[in-house]
């Protein structure tokens, strides 16, 4: 079996030299195998790799013995970068991996005449050292691969079907299919991972010299439209020219900056809906990437035809949104004029469930049992939105904080919603649809569940922390890129007697200023709408307000604008 990974190896050279592909491109677990071979903080594309090439030498050959042909492990791999070739070293040096054959293929970063040549005097080696192995040339099956490979490229890109377009750094197959089954259009990957843009095979193939065969064949590779680590990066920006685009879904690797730069520039060349996913290629943080996939989707719908229109139903009737978070589970009740009649806020617990069902009850009884019998449907939301079994129907909290914001106040045109686990920034326009949104990523710093910790560490509650620093001696600075960082900082200004008030005044600028970033990033703009339990903490709420220069609109109970968007999303429904 003979692994590749670069849109620049040879596939077609390959499968003409009678090699059995296979291009790793699953997410895995953890890096927890990888990170014993290489740093932790490399690139998490090469980690992944690294970690299934791992996995793969760990598996017995399936005809069970040691030296049959079944079980020959080759690696073709493009110094694109060096993390690949990191990973090429340690191929190499680790006999544990069990590679047969491996070969590290020059790939220059130009597509002039040089760069073909020596580019073609690879691709030379390459078929020497396959026959020097025993293996024979195919002419006739590799020009008979090149042209289906271009041919696959014209139908993939050339169709004009309504598509949501995956653009960016390689995306691994579990998230594809997330997008896939996500999004109310096709996926075209156009990816490095998705796309393999050669030109058409020569005519006169067969009657070409091996080196003037190569050659084409080298230049048809390099003038691809190129990845981010060639030159004519500008190339790339003709996948925008593709039929049929409703949307983009840009994917960016943690930690890369190339496709982030691409990114930044990207969504000042298009007016289609742009979706940014950030990953690192390992399974973990799915319930965020799933929310952050179905609020696209859901305001694509409106494209389709799909989404719902706002309407009333009778007086009497009644309505429940729940609000599953990772700290509380917020629960209101509305008639069908909109109107709420109770609501709950409850800690949700180990079993998002079971806090829905007590709070729902507690709901029921405090309506009384005619008005109880009048409900016609429960919408669920939040992270813990899937595991609500008495909910009717589900919808993402960015759209039910929009749906709940906008009843609350139709001017407001962002929203910023700081909770337990995440902060997120939601940007409307005049008709209360989500045109874009931010979340943060994998981390605590800027939540709620960032104050809760500091709180612990002040050793005071979070309601008084919340009245806390409003009034301060010394201006003093906190990290907001890390809360473990933070932790750290706070720990050493109580052991240098700091006063209290300092040190939450400095936690409350952390997190604006970790927000309003965000703020920033999204191009939101006035008037402005807080959301979320952190929207009580009045020291957060100023330095917020100090960086916007405006004031936050922040209604009586904040935490449950995402409920009560629910609950008017199964009036709308039911």
């Amino acid at each position: 079996m003979t692994t590749y990974l670069c849109k620049y190896t040879p596939v077609e050279l390959l499968r003409a030299l009678g090699c059995a592909l296979t291009e790793p491109n699953e997410e895995v677990r953890d890096f927890s195998d990888s990170d014993a071979l290489i740093h932790s903080s490399i690139c998490s594309h090469a980690k992944q790799l690294l970690t299934v090439l791992i996995e793969e030498g760990a598996k017995p050959c399936e005809a069970g013995c040691e030296s049959c042909e079944g079980s020959r492990r080759e690696l073709i791999l493009t110094n694109c970068c060096d993390s690949i070739r990191r990973v090429a070293d340690i191929a190499e040096a680790e006999a544990s991996l069990g590679f047969d054959y491996l070969r590290m293929l020059e790939l220059p970063h130009r597509s002039d005449d040089h760069s073909v040549r020596l580019f073609a005097g690879e691709l030379l080696g390459l078929i020497r050292d396959y026959e020097a192995m025993g293996r024979t040339f195919d002419r006739e099956g590799f020009l008979r691969y090149w042209q289906e490979t271009q041919e696959d490229w014209i139908r993939h890109f050339g169709s004009d079907a309504a598509c949501i377009a995956v653009m960016g750094a390689r995306a691994g197959d579990r998230l594809l299919a997330t997008l896939e089954s996500a999004l109310p259009y096709e996926i075209a990957d156009l990816t490095c991972g998705g796309m393999r843009c050669l030109d058409a095979a020569p005519e006169n193939g067969l009657e070409m010299s091996l080196e003037e065969l190569m050659e084409a064949y080298a230049k048809t590779l390099l003038t691809q439209i190129p990845c981010m680590r060639m030159e004519q990066v500008g190339a790339r920006f003709k996948q925008m020219d593709k039929p049929g685009m409703r949307g983009i879904a840009y994917h960016t690797v943690r930690f890369c900056d190339y496709y982030s730069f691409e990114y930044a520039r990207l969504v000042q060349l298009t007016d289609l809906p742009v979706l940014k996913i950030e990953s690192d290629y390992t399974v973990q943080s799915e319930g965020q990437m799933s929310t952050r996939v179905t609020a696209f989707a859901e305001s694509l719908r409106k494209e389709s035809g799909e989404l719902l229109e706002k309407r009333e139903g009778p007086k009497e009737a009644c309505y429940i949104g729940i609000d599953s978070g990772s700290t509380t589970t917020n629960v209101v009740a509305i008639d069908g004029e909109g109107r709420i009649l109770a609501s709950r806020i409850v800690r949700t617990g180990a079993r998002a469930g079971e806090s829905a069902a007590r709070a729902v009850e507690e709901i029921r009884r405090e309506i009384g049992e005619e008005k109880a019998a009048e409900i016609r449907g429960i919408m669920a939301t939040g992270y813990g939105r899937e595991f609500i079994d008495l909910a009717d129907a589900a919808k993402t909290e960015i759209t039910c904080h929009a749906r709940g914001a906008h009843a609350m106040d139709p001017a407001v045109r962002t929203i910023i919603d700081i909770g337990g686990q995440d902060s997120k920034v939601i940007c409307l326009d005049e008709n209360g649809n989500v045109v874009n949104f931010l979340m943060n990523d994998k981390c605590a710093a800027g939540t709620g569940r960032f104050l809760e910790m500091m709180a612990r560490t002040l050793e005071m509650e979070l309601p008084e922390m919340a009245k806390r620093g409003l009034k301060w001696d010394r201006d003093l600075t906190i990290s907001s890129v890390c809360t473990v960082f933070a932790e750290s900082e706070v720990v050493s200004l109580i052991a240098q007697s700091t006063p209290t008030d300092d040190i939450v005044h400095a936690l409350s600028k952390s997190v604006a200023s970790k927000t309003c970033s965000m703020v920033k990033r999204s191009r939101g703009e006035g008037p402005y709408m807080m959301t979320g339990g952190v929207a009580r903490n009045g020291g957060v709420v100023r330095e917020i307000e100090t960086r916007l220069g405006e004031r936050l609109h922040i209604t009586e109970a904040p935490d449950l604008i995402g409920a009560y968007g629910a609950a008017l999303f199964a009036r709308d429904t039911f």
